[in-house]
């Protein structure tokens, strides 16, 4: 039987925020797109470059978990709010949590990721914001006929108005 284990997961946020990211036992990875958010050359880069030194692996995941968690995403509004970096981090520790049997904890600031990480039970430890304490349904309302729309759109189907994003749903964490 295989041992569960912890598995960090580091978003963009963790490693522009600059402190430091020690760990030891545990395994840390990142995305593809994760590291393309980072130009060499800088600090950012440098702190990125230290931390794969020290282990940190950069996987993909899958489609499948990536077509999972793009209607998760659907589902919350989210679509325009995550980068597709977010959403490829979110679909690693989803695909974890799901295939590996590990224990997944996304290091990240960004509450759009923390509000996709609750509906799929993965924790995320902030580095420099206070974690979220409800979870949002994002939706778009018409500047001029003033309808709610579900659908991530820009223009009003019904008037051709431009529309807004508003929460349309909150609700209390899962725990």
């Amino acid at each position: 039987m295989k041992k569960e284990c912890i598995v960090y997961l580091i978003d963009t946020s963790a490693i522009l925020s600059g402190k430091p990211l020690n760990f030891t036992e545990e395994k840390c990875v990142t995305t593809p797109k994760i590291a393309e958010e980072l130009s060499p050359g800088g600090k950012d880069y440098f702190h990125f470059q230290m931390l794969c030194e020290k282990g940190l692996m950069i996987m993909k995941p899958s489609m499948k978990s990536t077509s999972y968690i793009n209607k998760i995403i659907e589902k919350y509004g989210e679509g325009k709010r995550l980068s597709t970096a977010d959403k490829e981090l979110l679909a690693l520790a989803y695909e974890l949590k799901k295939n590996n049997k590990q224990i997944p904890v996304i290091i990240s600031d960004d509450y759009s990721i923390q509000n996709i990480a609750n509906d799929l039970q993965i924790k995320v430890n902030p580095i420099n914001q206070k974690e979220i304490t409800k979870s949002f349904k994002w939706g778009f309302r018409c500047s001029g006929c003033r309808k709610i729309i579900n659908e991530d759109v820009d223009v009003c189907p019904i008037c051709g108005s431009s529309v807004k994003p508003i929460v349309i749903n909150k609700k209390p964490l899962k725990k």
